[in-house]
């Protein structure tokens, strides 16, 4: 068992360390290592299992590697999308975020006013911490400082930048400029992320079926395909579900 354990630590901080920039999101490496050994607990059995297979045939020990690098690219797609996406979807919706406070207080003189319209404008992740401070706010705690804190815990990294320079002067704060180019490069990671996750589930699901079924042929265990064609498929459509669905749409 702590063989298995110290495997699975080993494959999760690979996988941590192949997801792009997370400490620019305030992701603790932590965080990210515990949603990737979680998905690792499943995704580890196929090398395993090829690995155990070896030992009967030294054809299904040359899948073990393959399988291994398939398992932590799949550990640490899941691992981003489940602790990066809720902030990465806040991050698109920045721009329009900043223009709505910068409006609003321009109109209304009146921080609690601005934040209410953020509150009540249904933005992902942001709307409801900005109820919360509102509440907060209704309870005797200073506004400004619940939003301070806000931007240094929990806010994206435009609003985490944003927020201060407009608590300082919210008449004078300007739109930073680089924003929207920031919001598009954003889109395009996403893209790339796409296209990685697509052409390694096209080698999943098209090139790794061949050696496998040939594996077995020459194992004499031809009996085995009927049995595996179904695990494999439920295990493709497990790891198409994990990478591809319920992804954010872009803003930039």
């Amino acid at each position: 068992m702590r063989l298995v354990e110290r495997l699975t630590k080993a494959a999760a901080r690979m996988a941590v360390n192949s997801i792009p920039h997370p400490a620019e999101w305030g992701v603790g490496q932590r965080d990210l290592e515990g949603a990737a050994s979680r998905c690792l607990k499943l995704a580890l059995t196929a090398p395993l299992a090829a690995l155990l297979l070896g030992l009967l045939n030294p054809v299904f020990a040359l899948l073990s590697p393959p399988l291994l690098y398939l398992a932590v690219k799949l550990s640490a797609v899941h691992a981003a999308r489940s602790v990066l996406r809720r902030r990465l979807i806040a991050e698109k919706y920045s721009p329009l975020i900043i223009d709505e406070l910068r409006l609003s207080y321009r109109v209304t003189r009146s921080l609690e006013r601005s934040v209410a319209f953020i509150a009540e404008g249904g933005y992902p992740e942001v709307s409801p911490k900005m109820r919360r401070l509102l509440r907060e706010a209704e309870g005797g705690k200073d506004l400004a400082e619940g939003l301070l804190r806000y931007a240094v815990a929990e806010a994206p990294p435009s609003l985490k930048g944003f927020i201060p320079r407009f608590l300082r002067d919210p008449l004078r704060c300007p739109m930073p400029s680089s924003l929207y180019a920031r919001m598009w490069e954003l889109h395009l990671e996403d893209v790339k992320k796409l296209r990685l996750n697509s052409l390694i589930l096209l080698s999943a699901g098209f090139l790794l079926p061949v050696p496998l079924a040939l594996a077995a042929l020459l194992a004499g265990r031809a009996l085995l395909l009927p049995l595996a064609v179904p695990l494999y498929t439920l295990a493709l459509a497990l790891a198409v579900r994990l990478t591809l669905s319920n992804r954010p749409s872009p803003m930039g």
